[in-house]
């Protein structure tokens, strides 16, 4: 566990003044953008499902194979 603190805890601290965001505007922006994510992969699921249903022959693009 200590390990893992040293390396994720920078050597030095970036001062105030120079933080563009503080640990407060990232705590509420955390919730955003997790559920960004989370339907980016479920546009990611349902396209999938979608291709699956149409079939191989249909997602090819031969056009008379498919009917």
């Amino acid at each position: 566990m200590r390990l893992l603190v040293k390396l994720i805890e920078p050597k030095r601290m970036i001062p105030r003044e120079r933080k563009i965001f503080s640990n407060e505007d990232l705590k509420v922006l955390i919730m955003p953008l997790f559920m960004e994510q989370l339907l980016a992969v479920l546009v990611g699921v349902a396209d999938t499902f979608m291709v699956s249903y149409a079939g191989e022959a249909a997602v090819s693009g031969r056009p008379g194979e498919y009917v």
